[in-house]
């Protein structure tokens, strides 16, 4: 038996897109445009579907060229990229909604696809409804879905408007639903496009144990992502598209960074190779820690480098607490003394914390007379909180570099 879910080879998509017309500076010219109107637009709809051999007409676009990769069973697999990559469409083909242009799939076990919000819903049926429904069109029996009603429910938080006409939802409860129904309803491979954008910081959290517990279930995983944030704790590999093409594939870390440096340009051209090394959260006796309380606050280390060519100026450094959809919660700027060249450590104390469950970028610049971007040398510090402790004031923390 093969421990392959998905195999792709040299799959290709294309679309005619449309162009505009001419337009006519005469009056004989506008009044022979009217005329021809309808036998023009008669061939633009007979084109729509028909290609020449070549592929060099104005008019159409590869939203996909020549992609291939594997994913095993058990497999989580991210999906990154710019606006207009390729993601949808890849995700809409494996779904079977699009069929290809050239190449081959294969798909060893059934699927079911979380693509937009409210998508496998029936607008008119109630979320009871549209849970038996999904069940059935995954092959199972009503028997197989009762026993996994309950859970469902209760994991989309949903229970109070179960009986409700899902098009009555809000979009943070048609998410919460759908995502429970596909990953509750044991799908051979789950795909999932941006979905997760609407869910709160909780939900967000549970979707990513979720998540986890499927691949150790030996099931797979298709995720596609801008919140960069997210995808490292899910995910152990990555692709990168590009203008319908695979740029980057490999371990996530690494095609995030790749992405990353590529798509957020520094804005000066004086850069020097500086680095950030290594980040360190630790309590107020300096101690590495798994857990933030409220009212201690905690201290952050930041330990980087300053090559020889660096002039030691009095600088500015500039530290971003990001969330995973990129928003900045936190952003302040210190003055600071660069000590030596070589390794420096600088440690700023938070008197309070401004966490709330979910997940953290940390990014840092330093800039003076000249301009060093952390972007372009560097390493970022993700935070996960969870299991907030209220009566504790408390909550875990798990930190990771980026």
């Amino acid at each position: 038996m093969t421990d392959i879910a998905i195999k792709i080879d040299n799959l290709s998509k294309r679309y005619r897109i449309g162009l505009k017309d001419e337009m006519q500076d005469s009056l004989i010219g506008k009044v022979g445009s009217i005329i021809k109107s309808p036998f023009s637009n008669f061939n633009r709809l007979k084109n729509l579907s028909n290609f020449k051999n070549g592929t060099d007409e104005k008019d159409i676009i590869w939203a996909l060229k020549d992609v291939s990769f594997k994913v095993k069973q058990g497999e989580v697999l991210g999906i990154i990229g710019e606006n207009g990559a390729g993601k949808s469409t890849l995700l809409k083909i494996l779904a079977q909604i699009s069929q290809p242009t050239f190449g081959q799939i294969e798909l060893n076990g059934n699927v079911a696809s979380l693509l937009e919000v409210g998508s496998g819903f029936h607008p008119d049926l109630t979320g009871r409804e549209n849970i038996y429904l999904n069940g059935t069109i995954l092959g199972m029996t009503k028997k197989e879905i009762d026993s996994k009603f309950e859970e469902i429910v209760d994991f989309s938080g949903v229970e109070k408007f179960i009986d409700t006409p899902v098009k009555r939802y809000s979009s943070g409860m048609g998410v919460r639903l759908a995502f429970s129904v596909a990953a509750h309803l044991n799908p051979d491979i789950l795909l999932i496009d941006e979905v997760l954008a609407v869910g709160d910081a909780n939900f967000q959290e549970k979707c990513i144990d979720k998540m986890e517990n499927i691949s150790d279930e030996g099931r797979t995983v298709l995720m596609v992502s801008h919140r960069l944030g997210v995808l490292p704790n899910i995910c152990e590999k990555s692709i990168l598209l590009s203008k319908g093409e695979i740029q980057e594939y490999g371990n996530t870390y690494d095609v995030v960074r790749v992405y990353k440096n590529r798509s957020f340009k520094p804005k000066s051209k004086n850069i020097s190779r500086f680095g950030f090394i290594d980040w360190k959260i630790k309590n107020n006796m300096g101690n590495p820690i798994t857990t933030i309380s409220e009212m201690d606050g905690f201290i952050l280390t930041l330990i980087f480098s300053i090559p020889n060519n660096i002039e030691l100026v009095p600088s500015t450094l500039r530290i971003y607490i990001l969330n995973d959809s990129g928003s900045a919660v936190f952003d302040s700027e210190y003055n600071i003394s660069l000590k030596q060249k070589g390794l420096n450590e600088i440690n700023i104390k938070y008197e309070y914390t401004a966490f709330s469950p979910g997940i953290y970028f940390i990014e840092a610049e330093i800039y003076g007379g000249f301009r060093i971007k952390k972007s372009c040398h560097g390493k970022k510090l993700i935070i996960k909180c969870k299991n907030y402790d209220a009566s504790k004031s408390i909550m875990n923390i798990e930190t990771r570099i980026l």
